[in-house]
């Protein structure tokens, strides 16, 4: 393809970090131009049709806002642009129709060729977003079709870490690519899946299992993670410990079996199904080991200790189970970069249970008295909800 993406997107301190050292304030929107144009001209020079984020035009007139009805950028701004450039709107985020409007709306006051960039959400850990993608991008397509834009990309982002297969979010790509044609009847986007996949799109959409928190089942559009949110929260530090007791069990234990059944039956994408499995495996005993880990130690239940001992050793064995579908999904998906994160952060997850449950033996047996981690109080932490994708802040809360 001769169209090339030239990003500038989320530039949040644009003119007020380095360049403000060197010279001075200069107005924002001038900084932003002068580089837009000089990246527009190479490219073009190069034969390239460009496009670019939109957002830091919208947030710089806003107050660093993107989203909002009524912006309008000066006409000052807008001459500036080159007349050949396309903007990109993204928005992964919302279920109202009138705000994918309001935007479109916005956008075309550019006189500029428009795109509408959506998400297919693969990016918050190990398991996909289907419902979320499609209770954004069902009420974002049929914007698209009322505005007439013609340009439409389905971003997939692998932030922190890129646990989670792109093929866990096919799906979301069929239905949506079905509802940007028009196709609206759920029946049929659904027999369509089959016939292309030769999968059951109902049993696809459960590779979203391991991330239905009370709020998913009930039908609620969150980006709730706990497949990674727990699977790191540390059992001794609690960080996510109030948001544990606050949503009360999650079927594990149930969905894991379901999902491992259907990798049983074979099929080209058994593997991901079999991973997300096993790690359902490990998060039915790991999600509150540590609230009950901490309320044996605070009565004093020795006894009670030396049981969540045996359940310590359970989840490592889970865990190493997890760790080789993991590892099989990865090299069938990936190059070998990026999976010496996950060999740090999985081996480090086991060597901290490790550890955990040599601590609780040594109190169990008499051996020590206290646990330093386990005396200490936690206190309730943001609105206590199961997201948290930056493995930094879930594996401590002193700077890695």
């Amino acid at each position: 393809s001769r169209k090339v993406n030239i990003g500038m997107d989320e530039a949040h301190l644009l003119g007020l970090g380095k360049f403000l050292d060197k010279h001075g304030y200069e107005n924002r929107f001038d900084i932003l131009l002068r580089h837009l144009n000089r990246v527009y001209e190479i490219a073009t020079r190069h034969g390239f049709t460009p496009h670019m984020w939109s957002d830091m035009f919208f947030r710089l007139a806003n107050k660093g806002d993107y989203y909002g009805s009524g912006v309008h950028i000066s006409e000052e701004v807008r001459s500036k642009v080159p007349q050949n450039l396309a903007l990109a709107y993204w928005d992964y985020y919302h279920t109202d129709e009138k705000v994918y409007d309001e935007m479109m709306a916005s956008h075309k006051e550019f006189g500029r060729d428009v795109w509408f960039a959506g998400g297919a959400w693969c990016w918050n850990g190990f398991a996909p977003l289907n419902h979320f993608t499609i209770a954004t991008m069902k009420p974002a397509m049929e914007s698209v079709i009322k505005n007439g834009i013609e340009h439409i990309m389905i971003t997939m982002w692998g932030d922190n870490g890129k646990e989670c297969s792109f093929y866990s979010l096919l799906p979301s790509l069929y239905a949506v690519r079905a509802l940007a044609d028009g196709v609206a009847d759920e029946k049929a986007i659904k027999q369509g899946f089959k016939d292309l996949f030769g999968f059951n799109y109902d049993e696809f959409i459960l590779l979203d299992s391991p991330n239905y928190t009370k709020a998913v089942r009930s039908g609620e559009a969150v980006t709730d993670n706990p497949s990674k949110a727990l699977l790191y929260n540390d059992p001794f530090l609690g960080y996510l410990d109030f948001a544990v007791e606050k949503e009360g069990i999650i079927p594990y234990a149930e969905n894991g079996e379901k999902l491992l059944e259907i990798a049983e039956r074979g099929g080209e994408f058994s593997y991901i199904f079999r991973a997300l499995g096993s790690l359902s495996k490990v998060l039915e005993l790991k999600q509150d080991l540590g609230v009950r880990t901490r309320k044996a130690y605070k009565a004093g239940d020795r006894n009670g200790v030396e049981k969540l001992v045996l359940v310590y050793g359970d989840v490592l064995s889970r865990l190493g189970v997890f760790y080789e579908d993991f590892k099989a999904l990865w090299f069938k998906e990936n190059k070998a970069f990026g999976w010496e994160v996950q060999d740090a952060r999985l081996g480090g997850l086991m060597q901290r249970l490790s550890y955990c449950m040599d601590r609780l033996n040594e109190y169990a047996t008499g051996e020590i008295n206290s646990i330093e981690e386990l005396d200490e109080e936690i206190l309730s932490y943001g609105d206590n909800t199961l997201y948290c994708n930056l493995y930094r802040y879930l594996v401590s809360r002193s700077e890695i």
